[in-house]
């Protein structure tokens, strides 16, 4: 999955704990749990940046570079950092932020197991885990930028359907309830 459906996922997670548990939190720190929740969902993907960085351009030079192979992309890590944030700290904003933080890394890996695959098991094993394996490579490598990602989005909805069409629905359902909140 891309950038939009990892936001809108992790808007969508915030909304829900928000609604669900009801925290004694005033307005100014319900409005930065969400900004920091929508965040939270692409956040395992911002090694993907190191990777840009790393070949200095906005292109995977490489086919075999998968930044899902970063301990970014390991849930048993998120689940440690996050259940120390939710149990040691004090602050219920803090503490709410932990829930946001797993929240949103863990509806990142659950989109990301649709057909890439997720590190379930790491450190024990490096195994990617999805619902349905494609195996697929997008064979994008050495291109210019705008070629580059435009042929990426063909290739994702050419390749990857089913990942492709939930991004668009929770997209849509992330816009939806963010209009109908502010909006109306």
């Amino acid at each position: 999955m891309i950038m939009p459906g990892h936001l809108a996922a992790g808007y969508l997670m915030t909304v829900g704990i928000i609604k669900f548990f009801k925290p004694e939190l005033d307005a100014s720190q319900l409005n930065w749990l969400l900004i920091w929740g929508t965040f939270f969902g692409m956040i395992p993907d911002l090694d993907a940046f190191y990777v840009f960085f790393k070949n200095r351009e906005m292109t995977f030079k490489r086919e075999e570079v998968d930044h899902r192979m970063f301990i970014s992309h390991a849930p048993l890590l998120w689940l440690v950092l996050c259940g120390l944030v939710i149990f040691i700290s004090q602050d219920l904003f803090i503490r709410y932020l932990g829930i946001v933080l797993l929240a949103g890394v863990f509806s990142h890996f659950i989109l990301d197991s649709l057909q890439y695959g997720v590190m379930w098991l790491w450190p024990f094993k490096k195994d990617h885990y999805s619902i349905k394996n494609t195996d697929l490579k997008l064979g994008l490598v050495n291109d210019r930028f705008f070629n580059y990602w435009f042929r990426f989005i063909r290739c994702y909805y050419d390749k990857f359907t089913l990942t492709f069409w939930c991004e668009i629905v929770v997209t849509a359902v992330g816009m939806i309830v963010f209009l109908k909140t502010y909006l109306f």
